[in-house]
């Protein structure tokens, strides 16, 4: 396959509360090409880990998956979750917030094709 496989994005930042820094990788390629994105918390990064294996901490799964076979001009176009990742304190409350980029979603109720979607994720208290 030719789309971009794990790590498209990559981003690291303090996002489960105990300050240390959690990792965030996207995935846009196979098998739907609607795009996944990973967190790994920190207290797991002193170790390799294979998330065939091990599954991450915090997973975003996109939708609206194209068929690899079809043509990329399709009007389903997958929601690439992923495609963008961006973090800081979205709401004001001194927590680390995780945004996800999908340029190809449909908005609320899947009603405006290709308007594209921001997911918001918020940091959490200090365990």
């Amino acid at each position: 396959s030719d789309a971009p496989g794990l790590g498209y994005t990559v981003a690291t930042m303090l996002l489960d509360g105990d300050d240390r820094v959690d990792v965030i990788a996207s995935l846009l390629g196979e098998p739907s090409y609607s795009g996944s994105v990973y967190v790994v918390y920190d207290d797991r990064l002193s170790q390799s880990i294979d998330l065939a294996v091990q599954p991450a901490d915090l997973v975003v799964l996109g939708a609206d998956g194209r068929d690899p076979r079809r043509s990329l001009s399709d009007p389903n176009m997958p929601d690439a979750i992923g495609s963008f990742l961006a973090h800081g304190d979205v709401n004001g409350d001194l927590r680390g917030d995780l945004v996800l980029g999908a340029p190809g979603g449909d908005g609320p109720d899947e009603e405006r094709w290709e308007a594209g979607e921001a997911v918001v994720i918020l940091g959490a208290l200090a365990p």
